[in-house]
């Protein structure tokens, strides 16, 4: 399983992608897709972020500016994986999502894991995928020590009745 020492020690997150690839099919199509996405963000968000994107058609280059910028605010990164659900590539931000939740069972910490699992749901909310929040929630609420989290959470469950 990766550990947040693991991702540390990462140099090269391209690479590290590339070396994760085993079927051929995947080692041809992902790079692309990669490509495809890291165009997507707004150079803006680099720049704003003191990060230079000097060589926008190399995708090593990109992928290691996009790290840089998901350890300076991981709540952007995660955004940007809402974002790539929203844009139409909702199985590739579904597993950001998935890989969020899975990373957030390496932490020690109930709160800081609840309140992972709280974002996911606010952004399964946000792209109307209702059951999907409720999931989140429902893992949040029985991960949370914190009872005013616990009351929003099973106020936010008795409004998705609704819907789910």
């Amino acid at each position: 399983m990766l550990s947040l020492e693991k991702i540390r020690e990462i140099e090269d997150p391209y690479q590290s992608f590339l070396d994760s690839l085993v079927n051929n099919d995947n080692k041809r199509k992902y790079p692309k897709q990669l490509f495809k996405f890291l165009q997507l963000i707004p150079h803006e968000l680099f720049l704003e972020n003191g990060i230079s994107t000097s060589d926008c058609n190399n995708t090593r280059f990109l992928a290691n500016c996009f790290v840089a910028l998901a350890k300076k605010d991981p709540s952007l990164a995660k955004n940007i994986g809402e974002a790539e659900c929203m844009l139409g590539f909702k199985e590739a931000g579904q597993r950001y999502f998935t890989k969020a939740e899975e990373n957030s069972m390496n932490l020690t910490d109930q709160a800081t894991r609840a309140n992972v699992l709280i974002n996911l749901a606010t952004a399964c909310m946000k792209m109307k995928e209702y059951k999907m929040e409720r999931n989140y929630l429902m893992k949040a609420l029985q991960t949370t020590p914190e009872t005013e989290k616990i009351l929003e959470i099973n106020k936010r469950l008795s409004e998705l009745s609704r819907y789910c």
